[in-house]
Parts: structure tokens; C-alpha cells; sequence
């Protein structure tokens, strides 16, 4: 069964031959290049390499293309991210995006295709 067929098998509650090998290594993707989780995070030239070492080094069924998830979003929606080069620090957000629940009305859906690093990752994954 290739890995496609076996993602596939599994996506449609099939029995694949195993269960599909889809690790999330995250920042970890940085270690593979030497790189920190920061310098990774903001560069899709790093980015696409970190995932090909992933690939190579750990043969997944599925790459899992992100860094920094716990950030992407609140960015795009306009949250501040601190970014720690040199450190293998994750990146953090600085201030609550939201401080009473009237914040909530100036929230709007984020555009995958411009805000923050969205295109980033999605250029990536392409």
C-alpha cells in the first residue's frame, strides 16, 4: 500500500495495511537544519528544506507543515510574535489579542493568502 493509499484508506474509516505515520515535529524542524524554531518560522526558503530533512529523516505517510502553530493564527488576526533567534525558544505572542468580550467585534476571518505568515505556510506546503 503506498502512503498515499494508506492516508486515504484511513481518511475513509478503511483498514489500511498500518496506521498512517504522521509525526508533528513543530520546532523540531529547526533541529534538522540547525536552525532555530524563529529563523525557521519566517523563512518558507528553511521552511521547505526543514521539510524535505523531515521527510528523508523520518520517512512520514503525511508531512505535517508548520512551526510556531501556536501562533500563526493570533498573528494573522493581528496578535504581536515575539521571535527569539538564536534560541530554540518557541515564538510567543505578546499581548492578549482579546481583554473584555467586546474585543470580539473588531476580530475578522483572517485571509489565509495575505495576513501574517499565513502564505508562508501555505507556499510551503505547495
Amino acid at each position: 500500500m503506498t502512503k498515499r493509499q494508506r492516508v486515504e484508506e484511513t481518511c475513509g474509516f478503511g483498514r489500511p495495511d498500518r496506521p498512517p505515520f504522521v509525526p508533528a515535529i513543530y520546532e523540531h524542524k529547526g533541529r534538522l537544519l540547525g536552525r532555530s524554531p524563529s529563523e525557521i518560522c519566517r523563512n518558507g526558503g528553511l521552511l521547505r528544506e526543514a521539510c524535505l530533512r523531515e521527510l528523508e529523516a523520518y520517512d512520514p505517510d503525511i508531512l505535517t507543515v508548520g512551526v510556531d502553530v501556536y501562533n500563526v493564527e493570533a498573528e494573522a488576526l493581528g496578535g504581536e510574535v515575539r521571535f527569539f533567534d538564536g534560541s530554540n525558544d518557541v515564538p510567543a505572542i505578546v499581548s492578549p489579542l482579546l481583554r473584555w468580550h467586546g474585543d470580539l467585534a473588531r476580530l475578522r476571518l483572517p485571509d489565509p493568502e495575505c495576513d501574517g505568515r499565513m502564505p508562508l505556510f501555505l507556499d510551503a506546503a505547495g
